[in-house]
Parts: C-alpha cells; sequence; structure tokens
C-alpha cells in the first residue's frame, strides 16, 4: 500500500465545503493531497476555498442528486489532478420529523442527497478509482445507519442505505468500471 506523505492522494470530497468534508479536506491538503471539494451551495464553497487556500485544491459546485453533475466533477478533478483515486462521500441532510408528517418530497430530498447522491458519485468515480490501481470510497454514516432512531426514519433508511451499497463495493460488487 502506498503511503499519502510519498504518494499523495487526489481526492473528491462531496460536501466539502462544510462539517466532515471540509475537516477531511483540511487533513489531506495538509498530507500533501490534491483535492476537489464538491458542494451545492455556492457561497459556502467560496468561503471555503478561501479559507483552505491552497494550490492543491479545487472548488467545483456539485449537485450530488444529478448524474450530470457528479459526471462533471469527476471530469473536472481528473482534469486538474490528472486523474482521481479517492472519493469520500460526505454531502448530507438531515430532517426530523415524526413518520405521519414526513412529507414524501421531505423523503425524497433526504434519500436523494444521503443515498443516492452517495451511489451516483460512486458510479461516476468508480472508473477513474480502479484504473488508478489504489482506488479508495469513504461513505460518510452515522449512528443512525446502525439503530433507527425517533424522527428519522428517512435519515435512517438513507443511511442504512450507504452502509449496505458500501458492504456490496467493500466486496467488489461490481465496483470494476
Amino acid at each position: 500500500m502506498s503511503d499519502i506523505q510519498t504518494d499523495p492522494r487526489r481526492a473528491l470530497i462531496t460536501g466539502g465545503a462544510s462539517g466532515f468534508g471540509l475537516a477531511i479536506a483540511e487533513a489531506l491538503l495538509a498530507r500533501g493531497a490534491q483535492v476537489a471539494i464538491g458542494d451545492v451551495d455556492a457561497a459556502r464553497l467560496r468561503d471555503a476555498e478561501r479559507g483552505l487556500g491552497s494550490g492543491n485544491l479545487l472548488a467545483i459546485e456539485l449537485d450530488v442528486t444529478s448524474p450530470q453533475s457528479a459526471a462533471a466533477a469527476v471530469a473536472a478533478s481528473e482534469a486538474r489532478f490528472g486523474g482521481l483515486d479517492t472519493l469520500v462521500n460526505s454531502a448530507g441532510v438531515i430532517a426530523f420529523n415524526r413518520l405521519a408528517e414526513i412529507s414524501e418530497a421531505e423523503w425524497d430530498r433526504v434519500i436523494d442527497v444521503d443515498l443516492k447522491g452517495t451511489f451516483l458519485c460512486c458510479q461516476a468515480a468508480a472508473p477513474l478509482l480502479c484504473a488508478s490501481g489504489r482506488g479508495r470510497i469513504v461513505n460518510i454514516g452515522s449512528d443512525a445507519s446502525k439503530v433507527g432512531f425517533p424522527m428519522l426514519a428517512h435519515y435512517c433508511a438513507a443511511k442504512f442505505g450507504v452502509v449496505g451499497l458500501t458492504k456490496v463495493l467493500a466486496g467488489g460488487g461490481g465496483a470494476r468500471a
């Protein structure tokens, strides 16, 4: 296995303008990685870009619920870094509501961002990750990916799904391009 110090990573981080995504970007940049941060919030993305202030950084507007946007983010990362060997799926949303009060639109938004977005970004990045010979995918879960919580039926369903998808990919479940 290669060492990040001698063989820096080329990473795409979804939800990279805040929270876990931003912290992961900071850590990877500090270790010499080339990092693309993708986020749907353009203002937050610009703030993160200024705050990180690295020549190894690429900021990309990314809507993880769109296959076209996911593919464009992967393509931009490849164009800038000459490839991609790391994908961190950190984009996510959470909403609290009783099951009977979750609207279909709210259900769809949480599932689309948290689960479908993870799938679409994995699918878009898989060819480059496989071609790199050292591809890695990190999918951010939650305690809610292991235990059901009141008021979080949609979030738990999405995060349980992320764990299932991750297990399939970890077992070699068709990730090869």
